[in-house]
């Protein structure tokens, strides 16, 4: 991969393989590549076969309290790596983010698999709790949070609401397949739609 030395990168950008480099800070590993989990300026330390990205502290537009409307770009054990889009200081007024940031979400309640709460791909909707460590820490604990727009893992196709037994479910409009999910209110429908599917409200 071409990956320079101080090289401008946005989350989740390839910075390199894992057989070449060691993941330093403010990256994450996606399979067998390293990818930046921010806005940022790639330094590659050659001795030691470590790259990392240094923050790029103007770019650092979001702050706790912002509503925010990303999807979930990796998952490590239960924490969801989210590529952020869109963010809001009140949840009516919302911006396109220029620079897509990236953050972590965290399960609201246990759970025996986390893809009942989340997955890769999926769109949630969620608010800043804490930048800690110059870290966007998104919760989706509250009801009105969650995911609002998620495609089928087998085949692409959209997931649509349904209620069987009590109990709200995603059901695929193609091949009819079910999942769970820690859904939003707001899944498919209104400000959220306008966000996902033309880019502004």
């Amino acid at each position: 991969m071409k990956v320079r030395d101080n090289m401008f990168v946005t989350p989740g950008d390839n910075l390199a393989y894992i057989e070449e480099f060691l993941n330093g800070e403010n990256t994450y590993i996606d399979g067998d590549i390293i990818r930046s989990s921010i806005n940022g300026l790639v330094k590659v330390d050659w001795m030691n076969r470590v790259i990392s990205v240094s923050p790029t502290r103007s770019l650092s537009l979001l702050r706790e309290g912002n509503y925010i409307v990303g999807r979930i770009v990796n998952i490590s054990g239960v924490f969801g790596y989210v590529k952020i889009f869109f963010a809001s200081k009140d949840g009516k007024r919302w911006s396109k983010l220029k620079y897509p940031q990236m953050g972590v979400i965290y399960p609201p309640y246990r759970v025996s698999e986390v893809s009942k709460i989340y997955s890769i791909k999926d769109e949630v909707y969620g608010i800043i709790v804490s930048t800690k460590n110059r870290i966007l820490h998104i919760s989706i604990r509250n009801k009105e949070y969650g995911v609002v727009k998620s495609l089928c893992k087998y085949c692409g196709e959209a997931m649509h609401v349904i209620k069987h037994e009590n109990r709200l479910y995603l059901k695929c409009g193609g091949c009819q397949n079910t999942e769970l999910r820690k859904l939003s209110p707001l899944y498919g429908a209104g400000i959220i739609k306008k966000l996902l599917y033309n880019g502004h409200v």
